[in-house]
């Protein structure tokens, strides 16, 4: 174990040298601001990274719960609680990417975007 936290150490020394490879004496490059988004897609924006958040901590609970299966043995309680955690994170996958797509479908509708279509 001391092997591995110490050749992590020494890993992660050497990776942020990288992060200095520019060149000296370069004029930097103009900052451009982009113009004020529409309201739709602000929202849109707004509401996928939500979700895009949500479906993460979804996965994250799924790999928890595959993780307490395998290390469950053969208690049957916690084999029904692993089962039980994954069941209940596929749910909520399920249901975060039905409402992404109810979202998109709808602020396509709103915004006449090209998955929506138009309104009229």
């Amino acid at each position: 174990m001391k092997k591995i936290i110490t050749n992590i150490v020494s890993l992660s020394l050497f990776l942020p040298m990288h992060v200095f490879a520019q060149g000296f004496g370069q004029a930097p490059a103009p900052i451009s601001i982009a113009p004020p988004a529409d309201f739709g897609t602000t929202l849109f924006n707004v509401v996928n990274y939500v979700l895009g958040f949500i479906g993460v901590v979804a996965l994250a609970f799924f790999v928890y719960g595959v993780f307490r299966y395998f290390t469950a043995g053969s208690n049957e309680d916690q084999l029904a609680e692993a089962k039980g955690t994954m069941l209940r994170s596929l749910i909520g996958i399920i249901i975060m990417a039905a409402a992404a797509a109810s979202v998109n479908f709808i602020v396509g509708l709103i915004t006449g975007g090209i998955g929506g279509g138009s309104a009229f």
